[in-house]
């Protein structure tokens, strides 16, 4: 399965514990593109590719694969 997420980054604070998420429906925001993700980032934020996010995490990002409702930029 992590295969399927290689080039799936998001905007995590390791420090805080919190990903960036849509204000509309509370979603992680994917990146497909690292630099992308790395321009969107403040302060103690870093680019967390899937693999390198906590297990929470990365079953909510499984969930919003599966889910009608998913969004990427």
């Amino acid at each position: 399965m992590n295969e399927l997420f290689e080039d799936v980054y998001v905007i995590y604070n390791p420090k805080e514990d919190y990903v960036i998420r849509w204000k509309y429906d509370v979603g992680i925001v994917i990146y497909g593109n690292k630099d992308e993700a790395k321009d969107d980032c403040r302060n103690d934020e870093i680019v967390a590719s899937y693999n390198e996010l906590p297990n929470k995490y990365q079953k909510e990002i499984n969930y919003q694969f599966k889910s009608e409702n998913y969004d990427t930029i």
